[in-house]
């Protein structure tokens, strides 16, 4: 199992994922919709599809639409 630290709105979580688990997958597992945010890893936004990595922390950027 990979520890992976979500940060979303000032608050951090930390879940447990499977080796080869999707960014999008964590972000689910900590309770937030995928579609919902941009996933950012360091300082760069990665594709929802890209494996997490041991240790990473994920940071969302909410996503606002309208009109």
């Amino acid at each position: 199992m990979l520890s992976v630290t979500v940060v979303f709105e000032g608050k951090k979580e930390k879940v447990s994922v499977a080796e080869g688990t999707s960014f999008a997958d964590a972000v689910r597992k900590a309770g937030i919709n995928p579609e919902t945010v941009l996933i950012a890893h360091g300082k760069d936004v990665v594709p929802e599809t890209e494996p997490v990595e041991k240790n990473c922390t994920l940071t969302l950027i909410k996503v606002i639409s309208g009109g």
